[in-house]
Parts: C-alpha cells; structure tokens; sequence
C-alpha cells in the first residue's frame, strides 16, 4: 500500500485518515511492514480497494440465510406439527437474532479494513489468535458452507445411484424396484437424528 493520497473528504488525524462514513485507513503503513506479524493477506485494505457497498452486505447476509439447512429446519418444525408460516417465522426471527453479533463482529473490519485474523489479536494476542482464527473458519465451514454442499453431494449422488431409479426407466428397468426412502423419513433423519451426511448434524 505504502503511503495513502489524501482524497477530500478524508481528514488526517494522526497516522489515520478518517472518512465520513467511518472508514479509516493508515496514511502511511511502512511501520507495519517491517513486522514480524505482517504480509499482505493480513494488512489493512486500503479505501480504494473497499468496493463492497450495504447491497454486498445485504445478499450476503440473504445467502446465509437461504440454504439448504435452513430449508432441511423448516420441513423439520413443519414435521414436528408447526403450521408453515409458524416454521419461516421462527427461522426469519432466529435469523435476524443471529444477524446482531454478526454486525457486531464485523463492524472492527469494515471500519478499519482488517480480516478476523487480526481482529482476534486484539482479544486473544498473537498467539491466542491462531486458535481462534482456525475455530471460526471449522464453524464456517461445519455450519455455514459444509451442510450446503454436503447436501447437494448426497442428492447428486441419489440421482445417479442405480438403486433409485424408477423401474421401466434407464438401463435398470429389469432390476427389482428399490423404492428410496419417503422425503420425511430423510428430513427426520437428516434433522434429528444426527446423520454425518446431513446438516441436522450440527443441530445438536
């Protein structure tokens, strides 16, 4: 980055330029550099690289939210003997309660450009922060982006697996039916008995 170019309406105080909005960024990070914690995937992004406006948040925000684990909760409530509009309305609120420490957690990065990595410095040291770092990507990846994919694996592998084909169809068609599991037995297994293959997994 090296040394930022005042831009109105930006104000230098201290070693900071302080924007309207909030944002600030290092007017000159030559400092950082020459430390031991620095490289370039941790730095601080400068404002013109920060391209991400309220509608990046916002569908991400909306992505999170539509999945196929949420999907797999909502025909479990339903299941369990919720009215429909009773299982989104309780996922809608679950949602937004989540949303809160969201915003809370990320607020540090937005305003200073810094990933969690160094966020977490801050509460955990140097040292605490590669624990903490790799333990919010696990959530990440067991509760936000592995469920999805796991899912459409396993419905991909369904769909090509000989002993779901409908008989009188395909190269199966003299083979005994082998009728699949009805979609409720797979919902109920899924969400609450815990199947690795499922989201339900992380449910308990």
């Amino acid at each position: 980055m090296g040394v930022a170019t005042l831009t109105p309406p930006a104000q230098r105080i201290g070693e900071e330029l302080v924007y309207p909005d909030g944002r600030l960024e290092l007017a000159d990070d030559s400092a950082i550099r020459n430390s031991s914690l620095y490289n370039a995937d941790l730095a601080p992004v400068p404002i013109k690289r920060r391209t991400w406006t309220t509608y990046n948040y916002m569908a991400l925000w909306v992505g999170m939210s539509h999945n196929i684990p949420t999907y797999l909760l909502a025909s479990g409530l339903v299941l369990l003997g919720m009215a429909w509009y009773q299982a989104i309305l309780t996922i809608a609120i679950a949602n937004i309660i989540v949303l809160i420490p969201m915003l809370a957690n990320s607020h540090a990065g937005t305003k200073y450009g810094i990933p969690y990595p160094v966020i977490a410095r801050a509460a955990c040291g140097d040292v605490g922060a590669n624990v903490a770092a790799p333990a919010r990507a696990g959530v990440d990846r067991g509760g936000a982006e592995g469920p999805p994919e796991r899912e459409g694996g396993a419905r991909c592998r369904r769909q090509t697996d000989r002993r779901h084909v409908r008989p009188g169809r395909g190269r199966d068609a003299a083979e005994p039916d082998q009728t699949p599991a009805r979609p409720a037995g797979r919902v109920r297994k899924a969400v609450f008995q815990g199947s690795p293959t499922r989201s339900g997994w992380f449910l308990h």
